[in-house]
């Protein structure tokens, strides 16, 4: 080399095999390839689609876990507030993808998804049903004594309902799978039902439905409220919210009733004001027209 040359000359280790002819650093990166037996793929890829085989190169003691990923909050606010860090400002249980809801009782699980729904009693998530392996909806309830009593009044009812006095669940009120106490608030597990009626007029731009799902729809809804007067239960908030599609087998128009959070028993009623909203009237009106 010249004078002044900074870098001296690479001269190889004996048996070492020669740099490529080319000069450059591709003989170098494909000596790295062949070490590690695997076929370089671009950067991009090795650090999204194959995260994890990077990861377990990198580190041979490496396993994947669910619980190594970051928390998805669910509920907002998201900010613990109440009850040792688990409640936010309002009462309500701060829920998180893949957060378990456990029956401490029979060790049933509920692997929580995805919200559903959120409103003054609390909240409602989409589980993953560990025995049946099935998708559920668990409604867990705020952690309040108001609301956790009027929720135990429900667990009552539906129980009375479902096993006393529609068995075969054959009269289009919902089934009450399971229910449990986490962290102070009550869940109750239902069975996963489809969008409610007030949601399918709005898909229809609220112009009503046509007359056969008219007939159909009122006739299972009827039935329902038959065998709750049967039960000596007052539903108190039916409305097309609490009316969600359950098609079956044998029909696609079927509907059950749901939400029984406000019900009471004949002669025990527990609020002085019961109505729903006015606006109930024409829903009801518009339901009952069809092209």
């Amino acid at each position: 080399p010249s004078e002044g040359t900074v870098f001296r000359p690479f001269v190889a280790a004996a048996g070492a095999a020669e740099p490529s002819p080319s000069g450059s650093g591709s003989g170098v990166a494909a000596r790295i390839s062949k070490l590690h037996g695997v076929k370089r793929k671009p950067c991009v890829a090795r650090l999204t689609a194959d995260i994890i085989n990077t990861f377990e190169r990198c580190h041979p003691e490496f396993k994947y876990s669910e619980t190594l990923n970051p928390k998805r909050f669910l509920t907002h606010p998201s900010t613990p507030a109440h009850n040792d860090g688990v409640d936010n400002a309002n009462w309500d249980l701060i829920l998180y993808v893949n957060l378990e809801l456990v029956n401490k009782t029979s060790n049933r699980r509920f692997i929580v998804k995805e919200m559903l729904g959120q409103g003054t009693f609390g909240q409602v998530v989409k589980c993953w049903d560990t025995e049946t392996n099935k998708y559920v909806a668990v409604k867990v309830i705020k952690n309040q004594p108001a609301f956790y009593q009027q929720a135990i009044m429900e667990v009552s009812l539906l129980r009375t309902l479902n096993q006393k006095f529609d068995p075969d669940d054959k009269h289009n009120i919902v089934r009450m799978l399971d229910y449990l106490s986490f962290q102070n608030h009550l869940c109750i597990a239902f069975e996963m039902l489809g969008q409610n009626l007030y949601e399918l007029l709005k898909r229809n731009h609220l112009r009503g439905l046509k007359v056969q799902f008219v007939q159909a729809f009122s006739k299972q809804i009827l039935d329902a409220m038959i065998v709750m007067r049967d039960g000596g239960i007052i539903h108190c908030d039916l409305k097309p919210e609490n009316i969600l599609l359950a098609p079956t087998a044998k029909t696609a128009a079927a509907v059950k009733v749901i939400d029984f959070g406000s019900a009471c028993l004949e002669g025990k009623t527990v609020y002085s004001y019961i109505q729903v909203s006015l606006n109930f009237c024409n829903i009801i009106i518009k339901l009952f027209l069809f092209k």
